[in-house]
């Protein structure tokens, strides 16, 4: 737009904001009921005329319902903009007539035109969430389908103007709603499909690599440029990358969904070990001629040997819109036959398979308040560039000491006493002096060239700090790398005419040389610097909690944190940083903000920790060559070997750690002396099955448990789980507990598994266990004698559960940091509620909602730990020496030997194998005999509540993660290791998409970005505007 009068009567004033436009931060529901002008299509020579709607004169009619008219055709709309666009005379137009109604004789204000634009997007965006939701109901009608309904009314509850969380590949959140009905999906469904496998078969364990499904397109390119420096290419870096994984062995299978001719999806997974590429095609077509071919030649490079092209088993497609959910349950069923089996081709198939995909990527969406950094696959655009320029060419300007450069006076002071030093008297320095961290851009040699970019960059509008910037980055790109036009646009003022000038504070701080940042915005200041109000309102919330003694832990505090910015400002999650993460308000930041921003630290309480016996591996040693010689003895299969472990869990903040001002002495803390914790008794099996759990709360009777209107209580209930009391004031097992895990738990797990493998009644199995008092007992041992012969059992060496039990080893800390997750999603929710009431912030602490809210934390934590190859590799992971616990050594060949070579030599430690007397027959006491007091630490188990149990089981079992996410300072648990989570972040061009800006339309109050699609037109080039982000 040329003129800038012209521009100032097309903005719309804020009070008709709300009235022409629908909230961006309402639900669906909200957004249905908005009411939207209906636009006319048809045109005739009466509306075609320009000259109609056009007029010199101001208007005749400034009070009406914006919302009442009807809008005219696009095609004039778009004729009415172009004649704004090209008009040099200001008075030309003032007001704007309805001439595509003729009754309408009025007048209107200018800005009308402004709205007619945005409309036709609204009208579509409303149209599509209609149609889900209308699409959902018809079938909730027709099949009786509670979870349709269950999901519409999920849809209606949505902000309708978000962005899907969660995902890699997010985009805005209305994209879900090709998965209400029958639309064919596109590539950002199907990533995320793929991410939500990945998520719940962890195919890592498997040795299986899921791959994006632009993965196809991307070999098909590879072979169509027929790149001769494809070694060398970064365009190919990850294909590269990944071809040699598939080679070294790092990764047996790659598996991806492709997408052929546009409109058809099939699964495809390359099979390394077995030489061959699997297909799978749910139109019962033949493989594609060229994605073949370019498969081929891409494996060849890696490969000498032809690889064979096999079927790969696919539900036949039945309908033409669900190839996408045939080929992605391909692949699923590819890693996890037994947890994902082939769809049916009935409504419970296709249709059904795309209300559950919804249903999950909601579940993520809903509980991540942050942009997923999980386990990406990095992409070729992403870290090639990125490790590029982090290698030093030989030409490169030396930019180190920029900051330290531009703030002189500390060397010179320094240079002034070494001089002028008289004695040698003093005390030593005790620590180096660090490098400045903030550059003086005031400083003459660098205020000097910021005078002559700004000068050789003025525009009409004047003084520019996106051009600025790109000049100065493009003279000297190293010296000016860390100034952004965030802080350029700080020094500006405008004169009475709207034209942009360095403002005089400025300057006069530029002559003085003034050894200050020089800027008030921008800089190293972390996620929440741009909103000093809302760190003002957590603070205040948190000073009222803490005076009203409530439990004050870092998952409290980081509920808090989340809920208040959800509310206030939800853009700030919507973030993107250098490093590609996304602000979710890590326990890192959290930690650091309650330091700086309130001086607060933590207080404490401290206990000893387990150490391993000095001859901890001659003990493990001889307890794996015990239970080779048992299954030897007794033909014990692997799934007749189970191991169990007690496992105390924390389900309330009324924990006796807290965070409170310094100094304090007295820390009262509400709940701090009551029993917020159950014990959850796991159990697995060596074949990789995880058995039903028993959950322990305290009390004597079963009013003490949850009730049966618990979410997720069925499904737990039908997975044979048991809900106990006590029966004593604790929460611990006991003899009367254990009892009842094993006559309705172990022992039927045991006969089940006799029956199926069609053993006879009297088979022999094993049941590894720690030495607690109360298992080891003489009661307990005879009882078990007594009533179930048929179980051997097995002790751990006292003091070696960290190395010698599975469950402790790999399967108890992601099973805790899933109940974490869950704690923290429920604390959120209920903190939004009372924010959306407008109620005083607090904590329930009454024990009946926790213990209700619990069953679903244990039904999620069941899902996340039942999988076999994680249970596996459980085993396997208990190693000491040359031996571990998996099946497949424990039967090997070699140990046998070592068992013969036992006998042969008829050592001590033979003829104990061959007594009835287990190593725990003794009455001393052990480590294991005093129960863990969950609630004496802050958290349950050593990892932070941000970070995602698939991070923690990678990190159990060793797996390599494509980028580094989170890291162990402490060597224990982890913390997030993003860059959005630095308190000291850079907030760079990229990291501002979310930033709250003026807006050209008057709708400075709304905390989104200007819609560019429609209002492109009304600014000649956005580039220049003082608060535009450079991108």
């Amino acid at each position: 737009m040329r003129n800038p009068d012209l521009r100032k009567r097309l903005e719309i004033p804020a009070a008709l904001m709300e009235r022409m436009f629908p909230n961006s931060n309402g639900t669906v529901e909200e957004f249905l009921c908005h009411r939207l002008p209906y636009g006319q299509t048809k045109t005739s020579k009466v509306k075609s005329n320009l000259n109609l709607y056009l007029s010199d004169t101001p208007p005749t009619c400034t009070v009406f319902d914006p919302t009442a008219f009807s809008t005219p055709p696009l095609p004039i709309i778009n004729a009415l903009i172009k004649t704004l666009e090209n008009s040099d005379d200001a008075m030309a137009y003032q007001s704007i007539a309805f001439a595509h109604l003729p009754t309408h004789k009025e007048t209107y204000p200018l800005y009308f035109l402004t709205y007619w634009v945005e409309l036709p997007a609204l009208r579509q965006k409303q149209e599509a969430w209609k149609t889900a939701v209308d699409s959902l109901r018809k079938r909730a009608a027709r099949d009786g389908s509670g979870q349709a309904e269950k999901l519409a009314g999920r849809m209606l509850r949505l902000r309708w103007d978000s962005t899907l969380r969660g995902f890699d590949e997010c985009g805005p959140l209305d994209g879900l709603l090709k998965l209400c009905g029958k639309a064919w999906l596109e590539t950002s469904q199907v990533n995320q499909m793929l991410e939500i496998i990945e998520k719940e078969t962890h195919p890592s364990i498997h040795g299986i690599r899921i791959l994006p499904s632009d993965h196809a397109q991307r070999i098909l390119s590879l072979y169509d440029d027929e790149e001769d420096d494809y070694d060398t290419n970064p365009c190919y870096a990850d294909l590269h990358e990944q071809g040699i994984d598939l080679t070294v062995g790092d990764i047996q299978e790659a598996a991806t969904v492709a997408n052929i001719n546009r409109n058809h999806w099939v699964a495809l997974v390359v099979d390394f070990p077995e030489k061959r590429v699997m297909y799978g095609d749910s139109l019962q077509g033949d493989v594609h001629p060229k994605l073949q071919a370019a498969y081929n030649s891409w494996i060849s490079r890696y490969d000498a040997t032809e690889f064979q092209w096999a079927s790969l088993p696919i539900t036949p497609q039945p309908d033409g819109c669900n190839c996408a959910i045939f080929a992605v349950n391909a692949v699923a069923h590819r890693i996890d036959g037994r947890k994902y089996p082939l769809l049916g081709t009935d409504t419970s198939g296709g249709p059904g398979e795309r209300l559950r995909m919804l249903e999950k990527i909601l579940d993520v969406h809903e509980s991540t308040v942050h942009h997923s950094v999980h386990e990406p696959e990095w992409n070729a655009d992403t870290h090639i560039p990125n490790r590029a320029s982090n290698t030093r060419l030989r030409d490169d300007d030396d930019a180190t000491g920029v900051a330290e450069k531009s703030r002189p006076a500390r060397h010179i002071e320094e240079r002034y006493k070494k001089k002028n030093r008289t004695h040698n008297s003093g005390r030593k320095k005790t620590r180096e002096t660090r490098d400045r961290v903030y550059t003086n851009w005031m400083s003459p040699f660098l205020w000097s060239q910021i005078l002559v970019a700004g000068r050789v960059t003025k525009d009409i509008q004047g003084l520019s700090a996106t051009k600025t910037v790109a000049h100065l980055k493009k003279t000297d790109p190293s010296t000016f790398a860390g100034l952004y036009p965030s802080t350029v646009q700080g020094w500006f003022s405008r004169l009475e005419d709207g034209t942009r000038v360095w403002s005089e504070a400025v300057l006069e701080r530029a002559q003085n040389q003034a050894h200050t940042p020089g800027h008030d915005r921008g800089g190293r200041k972390g996620a929440l610097s741009a909103y000093p109000e809302l760190v003002e309102a957590i603070t205040e919330r948190l000073t009222r909690l803490r005076e009203a003694a409530a439990p004050l832990n870092l998952v409290a505090v980081r509920a808090i944190l989340v809920a208040m910015i959800n509310k206030e400002a939800p853009e700030i999650f919507d973030r993107r940083y250098a490093d590609g993460s996304y602000f979710k308000v890590s326990d890192s930041f959290c930690r650091t903000f309650l330091r700086k921003a309130l001086g607060w630290s933590e207080r404490k309480a401290t206990k000893a920790a387990q150490k391993l016996p000095r001859n901890w591996e001659d003990q493990c040693e001889r307890a794996i060559l015990r239970r080779a010689q048992m299954i030897k003895a007794e033909d014990i299969p692997a799934e007749l070997i189970v191991n169990s472990d007690q496992t105390g869990v924390v389900y309330s903040p009324g924990g006796k750690l807290t965070w409170t001002p310094r100094g304090s002495r007295q820390v009262a803390v509400i709940g701090a002396e009551e029993r917020r914790a159950f014990t959850a008794l796991l159990a697995i099996s060596g074949s990789g099955e995880v058995l039903p759990i028993q959950a322990i709360f305290t009390g004597l009777t079963s009013e003490s448990c949850p009730k049966s209107n618990a979410e997720n209580y069925k499904d737990c209930i039908d997975a044979k789980f048991r809900f106990r009391p006590s029966g004593t004031k604790t929460y611990w097992s006991n003899h009367e507990t254990m009892h009842d895990f094993v006559d309705n738990i172990l022992a039927p797990f045991f006969d089940e598994q006799k029956k199926r493998l069609g053993l006879e009644p009297d088979q022999k199995s094993l049941w590894i266990l720690d030495v607690w008092s109360v298992q080891r007992s003489k009661q307990f041992r005879n009882w078990m004698r007594t009533h179930h012969p048929n179980i051997l059992f097995d002790f751990i060496p006292g003091g070696c559960t960290g190395v010698g039990q599975p469950l402790g080893v790999g399967i108890n800390r992601p099973f805790k940091q899933a109940i974490k997750n869950c704690y923290h999603a429920f604390v959120v929710d209920n903190l939004m509620r009372q924010l959306d009431d407008g109620t005083e912030l607090h904590f329930d602490t009454h024990i009946g909602p926790l213990r209700q809210a619990c069953v679903h934390w244990l039904w999620d934590a069941y899902t996340i730990i039942n999988n076999p190859a994680l249970v596996k590799k459980a085993f396997a992971m208990c190693k000491v020496r040359e031996w571990d616990l998996s099946y497949e050594c424990l039967t090997s060949p070699r140990i046998r030997s070592r068992l013969r070579k036992e006998q042969s030599e008829k050592t001590a430690f033979w003829d104990e194998l061959q007594s009835n007397t287990l190593p725990a027959d003794d009455e001393n006491d052990v480590a294991e005999d005093q129960m863990p007091r969950v609630d004496m630490d802050e958290e349950d188990g050593p990892d932070d509540s941000d970070i995602s149990p698939g991070a923690v089981i990678a990190d159990v079992t060793g797996i390599k993660k494509r980028r580094r996410v989170a890291k162990k300072p402490d060597g224990v648990g982890l913390c997030s290791a993003a860059a959005a989570e630095d308190p000291e972040a850079e907030v760079g061009p990229d990291d501002l998409e979310g930033e709250k800006e003026d807006s050209k339309l008057g709708r400075s109050k709304r905390l989104r970005k200007v819609t560019r699609r429609y209002l492109d037109w009304l600014n000649d080039d956005d580039s220049e505007e003082e608060d535009e982000v450079e991108e």
